[in-house]
């Protein structure tokens, strides 16, 4: 399960790094492709587990707050909605979660 998520992930990351760069070369044609690809790659995906960190930086107070934790996905399929979900864990517990139909 993990390493097909990986993969998951590191395909999207190369097709929008790889896309990227033809978006420069060929203009709106290459952003229509990275669009597509990333619409396929989305509607094959089952789930997706990451870690995340948010860096917050107050630039008036030259302080920075750092909350690190763990996010959760799985894309809408059929009736069943979307589902996203953060765990943080510090600095302190917390969990975010959407329920979306689109």
């Amino acid at each position: 399960m993990k390493t097909s998520i990986r993969k998951s992930i590191l395909v999207v990351v190369l097709s929008v790094m790889f896309g990227s760069a033809a978006v420069e070369a060929n203009g709106q044609n290459a952003l229509g492709e990275i669009l597509r690809r990333m619409d396929m790659y989305n509607k094959s995906l089952q789930s997706m587990q990451a870690s995340v960190t948010m860096i917050k930086h107050n630039p008036q107070l030259n302080v920075s707050d750092t909350s690190i934790g763990r996010t959760s996905y799985l894309p809408k399929m059929g009736k069943r909605p979307m589902y996203v979900r953060i765990d943080w864990t510090k600095p302190a517990e917390e969990q975010v979660s959407v329920i979306g139909h689109e």
